[in-house]
Order: C-alpha cells, then sequence, then structure tokens
C-alpha cells in the first residue's frame, strides 16, 4: 500500500488532536481490523483537525519578518 504523508512543517500539527484521534482510530480498527494508523489519520486529517490554522497574527508575523529580512535575502 502507497503511503501518503502531510507535507507540512510538524509545527503545524497539532499533537493534541492526534492523540484525541486515536481514540477514534481504535473505534475504526474495531470494524476493520486492517487499518493502518497513519494512512488513516492523513485521510482523516481534516475531520479530526490535526492541522493547525493559520491565524491573522501569524500572517501579519510572516509578513512583518519578511519585510524585515527580505533586503539581506537577496
Amino acid at each position: 500500500m502507497k503511503q501518503q504523508w502531510l507535507n507540512l512543517p510538524l509545527e503545524q500539527i497539532s499533537i493534541e488532536m492526534v492523540f484525541r484521534s486515536l481514540y477514534f482510530f481504535n473505534r475504526a480498527c474495531l470494524q476493520n481490523p486492517q487499518l493502518e494508523l497513519i494512512s488513516w489519520l492523513v485521510e482523516n486529517h481534516r475531520l479530526m483537525g490535526l492541522v493547525k490554522a493559520v491565524r491573522k497574527r501569524h500572517r501579519d508575523n510572516a509578513k512583518r519578518s519578511l519585510d524585515i529580512w527580505e533586503p539581506t535575502l537577496t
């Protein structure tokens, strides 16, 4: 089986929500014992809320940081 991964930085994955989703994975395994944890989490990442939202203040901070450091990067 081809494994899929979320191509996101680790900081964007909610560890708390991963742990919370283990209960639901366990319940799904009772119905289908062939399930694999990682592929199930990737498939259901939106339903489980595993990816942290990018808030407006994070976008503003990133823009401000880019404005400051852009002259040194080019």
